[in-house]
């Protein structure tokens, strides 16, 4: 289990684009707009959520490479690439202080993750999103509003993670994924999940 306490990553506050209120993104409301160094680049890349303001909704992935839940969760991840990457923007968010980023660089790496990986060395973003546990997944929508915080699927909610994927009755970040993109409110927009 990897809990997210002094996390190592790297953040460069931007011009708010979003929203400049509170300092806890809360459900419904838009988020504050951040740069992220992407961890998978030789030469200093930064993301924003900014960059897809109405174009792409936004997921948000913290992962650690020392968590067995992480792990689990690589292919259930890799598969909503797959079914939702054309409409959404994925992205990693290195999540542990156990964590460097040259370990997390060759986990990313050794699992062809396909998606870049920020790096929050102050852990600001994460303190901001209120992520206490890898993994934890954000569904951020095309207009910057959080929209969905926590576990992949009921699995993750409990001692089941260890279960395979198909075992799994509710799948919120694809049913959250899904309802944005017939333009409705996803369902459910909070589960805490384990890590």
């Amino acid at each position: 289990m990897i809990r997210l306490s002094g996390l190592a990553f790297l953040l460069a506050v931007s011009a708010p684009a979003f929203s400049q209120e509170g300092d806890t993104a809360l459900i419904g409301k838009a988020v504050k707009d951040f740069k992220l160094k992407d961890l998978l680049k030789d030469q200093e890349t930064l993301h924003s959520i900014a960059e897809y303001k109405g174009k792409k909704h936004v997921v948000l992935i913290w992962i650690s490479e020392q968590c067995d839940v992480t792990w689990r969760y690589e292919k259930r991840t890799g598969e909503l690439m797959k079914q939702f990457g054309k409409d959404v923007q994925f992205f990693a968010v290195a999540g542990s202080s156990a964590d460097t980023p040259v370990s997390i660089r060759k986990y990313a790496e050794s699992k062809n993750y396909g998606m870049p990986v920020l790096d929050d060395v102050k852990s600001r973003m994460t303190q901001y999103f209120g992520v206490k546990v890898t993994p934890t997944y954000l569904v951020i929508d095309k207009e910057g509003v959080l929209r969905y915080r926590g576990a992949c699927d009921d699995l993750q909610c409990g001692g089941s993670y260890k279960a395979e994927e198909s075992a799994a009755k509710e799948k919120y970040v694809q049913d959250a994924l899904k309802a944005l993109l017939e333009g409705k409110a996803p369902a459910v927009t909070e589960k805490k999940g384990i890590g």
